[in-house]
């Protein structure tokens, strides 16, 4: 079965890099950029309800999306998004969805806030995929520590900021958290952080 956490993420990213204002839509099957977002968010819906869209075309040579990225000068980055594509319909969950920072490891330290928390890009070794960890604790009180991680689209890795990373972790479907705050347990959970109760 393919790993539908990979495929939301690669959609995401085909999303942000269909959306671009400046595509040239003319050798595309898609009329223009509506069209063309809205059939990507249909499968990022499908894909949050647990279904895997039919949608092995969209990255297929001379698909739609494959035309557009060459007539609107993207085309490297699309071979990377066709191969992140195959490796997650051709694959089983990596355990890094499942068993949250086992096969992480530091890609780079994105800083520290005004209340000490910690934030950390993260690369698994297994499938590649990114992730924004966010740690705090206060050393002077016992069960404090507690960690939120999230999964991050490739097309935001570079661009990824302290100060944003916050807002962009609670924006996401859901997010592991984490720590001795939370009793040890590791669950998912979405929506505002748990900060500073």
């Amino acid at each position: 079965m393919p790993d539908r956490e990979r495929l939301k993420l690669v959609f995401e990213e085909a999303l942000w890099w269909v959306g671009k204002p400046d595509n040239d839509f003319s050798w595309s099957s898609w009329a223009g950029r509506e069209e063309a977002c809205s059939e990507l968010e249909r499968s990022i819906a499908s894909l949050k309800r647990g279904i895997v869209p039919q949608t092995s075309l969209l990255f297929a040579p001379t698909g739609p999306m494959q035309e557009l990225a060459l007539s609107s000068g993207w085309s490297q980055e699309f071979n990377v998004l066709a191969d992140a594509f195959d490796a997650a319909m051709a694959s089983e969950v990596c355990p890094c969805f499942e068993e949250p920072r086992s096969h992480l490891e530091l890609a780079r330290d994105l800083g520290v806030d005004r209340h000490y928390a910690e934030y950390s890009l993260l690369k698994c070794r297994l499938c590649g995929t990114a992730w924004l960890l966010i740690h705090y604790e206060l050393e002077a009180f016992t069960r404090s520590g507690r960690w939120f991680l999230a999964p991050v689209p490739g097309h935001l890795v570079a661009s990824l900021r302290e100060e944003d990373s916050e807002q962009f972790v609670e924006s996401r479907d859901w997010y592991f958290l984490g720590g001795s705050y939370f009793g040890g347990i590791v669950s998912r959970s979405s929506g505002a952080l748990n900060w500073f109760l």
